[in-house]
């Protein structure tokens, strides 16, 4: 662990994935996220605040 981000090798982050919501009248659908998992083009960017 260290106190400069510059003197990191690698850093591990929790970002929100895509997902879903295919069954929403169900259970477990509307508990659950499914669907896709990849990022695409035109996807809200999460990160820019």
């Amino acid at each position: 662990m260290v106190t400069d981000l510059d003197a990191a090798d690698f850093a591990i982050v929790r970002a929100e994935t895509p997902s879903e919501m295919l069954h929403p009248d169900y259970f477990f659908g509307s508990r659950q996220k499914e669907g896709r998992l990849d990022f695409r083009a035109g996807d809200p960017d999460k990160c820019s605040g």
